[in-house]
């Protein structure tokens, strides 16, 4: 099915929610919009962007303070995507995803690692299923990196 570990994601939805200050106030903030990932497909991060949230309430949080995002997003091809998967990611750096809150030219990109859930034999969690199901594919993401860069504040990579 899927043989890289990396994928080519685009954060559209992180262009215009990324223009808070990192001196406003501090809150827990539901996104938004949808990712394109040229291996999965779109990706949505909010199931009322979807009008969804009666058959599955999902969204995935950002914290504006430290900068971490956690919750699911959804989608067609892979099923649900965990941003703050309880199992430590196969490279580093190993973080969860997040976007750097710190002033500088990297303020605003997202890093880390988000994983897809079908890849276990139950829930988001746990044992895998066996390598011929999930096609060679471990279900990481990674959200930057050689492959890519993670869009900016001023729209640049």
């Amino acid at each position: 099915m899927f043989k890289s570990f990396f994928f080519n994601i685009v954060f559209l939805c992180f262009l215009a929610f990324l223009a808070v200050s990192p001196e406003a106030n501090a809150a827990v903030v539901e996104l938004h919009g949808w990712a394109w990932s040229s291996n999965i497909g779109w990706i949505g991060f909010n199931c009322a962007d979807a009008s969804a949230c009666g058959a599955s309430s999902y969204k995935v949080l950002f914290d504006n303070a430290s900068g971490n995002l956690t919750g699911d997003a959804w989608s067609t091809s892979v099923g649900w995507i965990r941003f703050n998967p309880s199992d430590t990611p196969p490279f580093a750096p190993t973080t969860p995803a997040q976007v750097n809150m710190v002033a500088g030219l990297t303020f605003g990109a997202v890093t880390g690692w988000i994983r897809a859930c079908s890849v276990y034999a139950s829930g988001c969690s746990g044992l895998l299923e066996s390598n011929t199901a999930r096609g060679g594919w471990n279900g990481w993401i990674k959200m930057s990196g050689t492959n890519h860069t993670s869009p900016n504040l001023t729209g640049g990579g």
